[in-house]
């Protein structure tokens, strides 16, 4: 069993959205990764994987609603 906390869960939504965005979580606007996060989650759990991908892909729809879709599709995440 890996613990986790917050600081890993949000390099690992991080990550995801890097993959998909190219830029990072930090360079945008303010989000509530703690809504997402559960720190009973085993890092290396489905339970874990699954907020972290959900977290991932909320982001990523706040990113379109906010900088619009254009925005998105030019960096091919729409």
């Amino acid at each position: 069993m890996i613990k986790n906390n917050i600081d890993q869960f949000v390099e690992d939504v991080d990550r995801v959205v890097m993959r998909k965005l190219g830029v990072s979580v930090h360079d945008l606007a303010d989000f509530a990764f703690f809504d997402y996060f559960n720190e009973s989650d085993d890092r290396d759990g489905v339970a874990y994987e699954n907020a972290v991908e959900t977290c991932a892909f909320d982001f990523l729809d706040q990113v379109e609603a906010e900088y619009g879709l254009e925005l998105c599709t030019e960096l091919g995440i729409a």
